[in-house]
């Protein structure tokens, strides 16, 4: 993906979102192409989670108790169904968690 910086800046202000808001997406989105040393649209969200999961397995946690806020909170669902989280705790999830939540409800 070439110039992700400016198509988000693009995309984010064609929504009508604020100076602060672009400056605060555009600094995750960088700081996380540079952790993963990936653009934008290598990094999934297999991606993440195959990552936490083994962050968690070089640490030696079986599960753990994760919290999480938007995307955050949707992440530690998804942990949740791999079978990774003691208990959870979401808030504002993201837009498809509630396919999650009921996935692990009707189990």
């Amino acid at each position: 993906m070439e110039n992700w910086y400016e198509n988000s800046v693009k995309a984010l202000q064609l929504n009508e979102k604020a100076e602060s808001t672009q400056q605060s997406y555009t600094r995750a989105v960088r700081m996380l192409t540079e952790f993963y040393d990936k653009t934008p649209d290598g990094i999934s969200e297999e991606v993440v989670l195959d990552e936490t999961t083994m962050a968690m397995d070089e640490a030696g946690f079986g599960k753990a108790h994760i919290a999480g806020n938007s995307l955050g909170g949707y992440l530690s669902l998804k942990m949740a169904d791999r079978d990774r989280a003691e208990s959870v705790a979401v808030s504002y999830t993201h837009h498809r968690a509630h396919e999650t939540v009921l996935d692990l409800v009707c189990r």
